[in-house]
C-alpha cells in the first residue's frame, strides 16, 4: 500500500497543475492531507485501489475542485471563512453562497462579505443594493431579479422618469413581469405614493391595486 501514499512532491506538483497563485500553497497543502487523512480513515474500496484509483488521487482531485473555488473567492477579497464554505461545498450557486453569509457570527463582517460578493457581481449602486435586498429574502433568483430591476431602473432614468417612477417600474418589471401597459401604471401609482409621504410598502400596495383594476378592465 506504501506506492498509494500522498507525498509531498505529489501535492507540489498537483498544485503547480492547477495553475493557481502560489500563495495559496500552504490552504492547497492542508486540505489535500486532509482529505487523504479522512478518506484513509473511511477505508472504503482500501483493497480496490489502482495507479490511477487511490487515495492519493481522490484527495488531490478533491484539493483541485477546492482550491479553484477557494482562490476564486479569496481574490474578490473575501474571509477565509466566506471562501472556506464556498470551496467546502464545491459551488457557487446561491444556496451556498448565503450559508458562507449565514455561517458568520459577526454581524458586521457579514455585512462586508455580503457587500463584496453583491459588487463582484455587478457594481452598479442600484443592482447591488436591490441584490442585497432580495438576497436576504431568501429569494434564489436574486442575481437576475436585481439585474433585470437594474436594467429598467436606468432605462427609465435615461428617458427622463422620476427616481419614484423609475424604481416603482423597476419593481413591475423585476417583481411581476408585467406588461409594458401595466408596468407605467404601476410606476405612476408608485410615484404618486411616494410624493405623498407613503413608505415603500403602501405605495407597493397602492401600484398593485390600480394595476390589478386595469387588468380586469381588459
Amino acid at each position: 500500500m506504501a506506492r498509494y501514499q500522498l507525498t509531498e512532491a505529489m501535492i507540489r506538483t498537483s498544485f503547480e497543475e492547477t495553475g493557481v497563485d502560489k500563495k495559496y500553497f500552504p490552504i492547497y497543502d492542508n486540505i489535500a492531507k486532509r482529505y487523504f487523512e479522512n478518506l484513509s480513515n473511511e477505508g472504503s474500496n482500501k483493497n480496490e485501489q489502482t495507479d490511477d484509483d487511490n487515495y492519493a488521487v481522490s484527495s488531490l482531485n478533491l484539493a483541485d475542485e477546492y482550491i479553484t473555488y477557494y482562490a476564486k473567492e479569496a481574490e474578490k477579497g473575501h474571509c477565509e471563512q466566506w471562501c472556506d464554505t464556498i470551496a467546502d461545498k464545491g459551488e457557487n450557486d446561491y444556496w451556498a453562497y448565503h450559508d458562507a453569509y449565514d455561517f458568520i457570527d459577526n454581524e458586521e463582517q457579514k455585512e462586508k462579505e455580503l457587500s463584496i460578493h453583491a459588487n463582484s457581481l455587478n457594481e452598479d449602486p442600484i443592482f447591488v443594493e436591490r441584490y442585497i435586498y432580495l438576497f436576504k429574502l431568501l429569494e434564489e433568483n436574486s442575481y437576475e431579479m436585481a439585474k433585470e430591476y437594474s436594467k429598467a431602473f436606468h432605462h427609465c432614468i435615461d428617458n427622463g422618469k422620476s427616481q419614484y417612477y423609475a424604481q416603482g417600474y423597476a419593481y413591475a418589471v423585476s417583481e411581476y413581469n408585467h406588461l409594458e401597459p401595466f408596468c407605467h401604471i404601476f410606476a405612476e401609482a408608485y410615484e404618486a405614493a411616494k410624493e405623498q409621504g407613503k413608505n415603500d410598502d403602501e405605495a407597493i400596495s397602492l401600484g398593485r391595486a390600480l394595476t390589478n383594476k386595469e387588468k380586469i378592465k381588459k
